[in-house]
């Protein structure tokens, strides 16, 4: 029984995988909505709840000024249209645009800074090695100058950046985690650790700045001791060989622009991002439904126009119909989230009235009609009705192929 169960099981995930949408497939769904946008693309489907997607959004950093957020199911092969849903996979996106618009361009991806800090504690452990060695030469001939204060800011700082080592290390080891679950709850633990990494990294350079300020108190106090050349000059080069400790270029950056501020920015406007985005998505997709059901029923309301006489022989009332159209068209022409929405509203009603003027129509028409005698003249109306009904579906296809020109061009 087991056996079985298992069985059935792995078949079921077999046919679910089989039936993955590709990555084209998926680009073609989402074309109609992301038509004329600079979208990115994530690289596979991602996880977000009970389902994958392959998401598609517009530039987080530096921000653009069109939102948008388009997902298609991975399994099902939908456009997500429930807002709840697309709310969560617009927060995803983001977490997602964050890291890769802003971090990794920047140059503070985990894999840049870990292997930058595991030089440095290399280079600091032997600065602390030179500092022991210059303070026992200097003080055993010039026993009035003090280097503690740099030998505790220097303790201080290999500290710190053991810290913000090791922090990168786990960071870099959560960023794997994410490459290989590509889920959005392992995306959002990887941007915590971006953040207090970078919270950690900025804790760090507060700790290297007083160490340069101790470096830089001592040279200054070896050139006011009066310690002659060529010494004060050698201990001067000592001291300032200590500053190097292989982070100079991203100290450098970092000052300029700190990536911490930078980021809870950025995440300062993660929730209106993510509201514009789904109601940019909303729209479209409103509109796309409404114009559709817009285009099919109005191929049959021409019949109800071109058709007024003959209808009105049968004693078939139209004005409802005409009236319920013009409401349409009046919504159609306000191009907004509301007028298409509206749309949707009214238009299966007003193809069902229609459908049944079609109907009655019919009916008029097939009544069956008495036998022309030898005294009477034969009745041809229905050359007239079949006359019509040819110029209705006439006027009708050319509407269709003149739609299908403008659409091509």
């Amino acid at each position: 029984m087991k056996r079985l169960f298992f069985a059935f099981v792995f078949l079921a995930l077999a046919a679910q995988f089989a039936c993955a949408v590709s990555s084209s497939e998926a680009e073609e769904k989402a074309s109609p909505y992301t038509a004329g946008e600079a979208v990115t693309t994530l690289p596979q489907p991602l996880e977000v709840g009970a389902d994958s997607y392959w998401i598609y959004y517009t530039q987080i950093y530096p921000p653009v000024s069109k939102k948008l957020v388009v997902a298609v199911s991975e399994y099902l092969g939908d456009v997500v249209s429930d807002e709840v849903k697309l709310s969560a996979v617009a927060a995803s996106a983001y977490d997602y645009g964050a890291v890769h618009d802003f971090i990794e361009p920047k140059g503070y991806s985990f894999s840049s800074l870990a292997p930058a800090f595991s030089s440095s504690l290399i280079a600091l452990q032997q600065s602390q090695a030179n500092l022991n060695d210059l303070a026992q030469v200097v003080q055993s001939k010039y026993a009035y100058l003090d280097f503690s204060q740099v030998e505790a800011n220097l303790t201080l700082l290999v500290q710190a950046a053991d810290d913000t080592n090791a922090m990168f290390q786990e960071g870099q080891s959560q960023q794997q985690v994410f490459n290989d679950a590509y889920s959005a709850s392992e995306l959002s633990t990887l941007v915590y650790y971006y953040n207090t990494s970078f919270s950690r990294l900025s804790a760090f350079f507060t700790v290297y700045q007083d160490y340069l300020n101790a470096i830089a108190s001592a040279q200054s106090a070896v050139f006011k001791s009066p310690i002659t050349a060529p010494d004060n000059e050698n201990i001067y080069n000592s001291l300032e060989n200590l500053k190097d400790i292989g982070l100079s270029s991203l100290y450098s950056k970092f000052a300029s622009s700190n990536p911490s501020v930078t980021l809870n920015s950025l995440y300062s406007y993660k929730r209106a991002w993510v509201n514009d985005s789904v109601s940019s998505f909303s729209f479209a997709y409103s509109k796309g439904r409404a114009l559709e059901a817009y285009d099919a029923a109005y191929l049959r309301y021409q019949f109800v126009t071109q058709a007024k006489t003959v209808l009105q022989s049968c004693g078939i009332v139209t004005a409802d119909v005409t009236r319920d159209w013009q409401e349409v068209e009046y919504y159609r022409e306000k191009a907004s989230a509301i007028g298409y929405a509206k749309m949707l509203e009214l238009l299966p009603p007003v193809t069902a009235k229609i459908d049944s003027v079609y109907s009655r129509y019919q009916a008029c028409i097939s009544k069956p009609t008495a036998s022309a005698t030898p005294t009477q003249e034969a009745d041809y109306s229905w050359l007239l009705y079949a006359l019509v009904i040819l110029l209705v579906a006439v006027y009708g296809y050319n509407w269709w192929k003149k739609k299908r020109e403008e659409a091509a061009a």
